[in-house]
């Protein structure tokens, strides 16, 4: 399956808040929902947010409405070519109202050859989830700890989007929350984090939400970690 995806949503979820907001944890439920693919090399076949768990994935939220080629589309082609050899990041892309016109009509105006685009189902699931301020053509970021960690409905800077990307790949491989260095999240490294609160110790591991700091939230967000994953 190619890497560079696209998902189809209706539109009249327009007026709804997301479900998430930037530095929340995707719960199960939502890791699992189905999405199965209606254009690409594996037609018909269902995939689901978390099976990227432990990786990086860029999702764009577009719509017709925004035209046939709009920004969101083009930059997530840069940062799907950008990471081709990189199996740890998943660009997918959304679509809304698939009828009249259909994936494959979709993909063809797209002018990229290396996606599949993916039916969410009769709900606007994807959009509903993290469609913070309501608009299309916008971008988010999942981390690999299936964190929300960005989003972007203005910008859609490439090179910006590819440098936070790369950042959040270093803390992937520095692990950051496994305190204890066993490869995990668990209580033990909840306990190692408080503890360096409560000793108003200083250590980047600890540093969960990247804001420089070592608190409560940090605590919060490891938590979260546990229970999701």
């Amino acid at each position: 399956m190619n890497k560079f995806l696209a998902f189809t949503v209706p539109i009249l979820s327009l007026v709804l808040p997301s479900f998430y907001n930037t530095g929340d944890v995707i719960n199960q439920n939502h890791q699992n929902h189905p999405l199965e693919i209606c254009h690409g090399d594996d037609i018909g076949e269902t995939i689901y947010l978390g099976d990227n768990n432990g990786g990086i994935t860029v999702l764009g939220l577009s719509s017709w409405g925004w035209g046939t080629m709009n920004t969101s589309s083009i930059v997530l082609g840069e940062i799907s070519e950008y990471f081709e050899l990189d199996n740890r990041i998943l660009v997918i892309q959304n679509l809304d109202e698939p009828e009249p016109y259909g994936c494959e009509y979709w993909a063809t105006l797209q002018q990229i050859d290396s996606f599949d685009i993916i039916y969410d189902g009769n709900e606007p699931f994807l959009f509903n989830l993290f469609a913070i301020d309501g608009y299309f053509n916008t971008i988010i970021i999942i981390d690999h700890n299936m964190i929300f960690r960005y989003y972007d409905c203005n910008e859609h800077n490439s090179q910006n989007l590819i440098n936070i990307i790369n950042n959040i790949l270093i803390e992937a491989e520095y692990n950051v929350g496994d305190m204890n260095g066993d490869g995990g999240f668990n209580i033990q490294d909840v306990i190692i984090l408080a503890n360096l609160i409560l000793n108003h110790e200083n250590n980047p591991q600890a540093d969960m939400n990247g804001d420089g700091l070592i608190n409560i939230q940090d605590i919060i967000r490891l938590i979260n970690i546990i229970l999701n994953n």
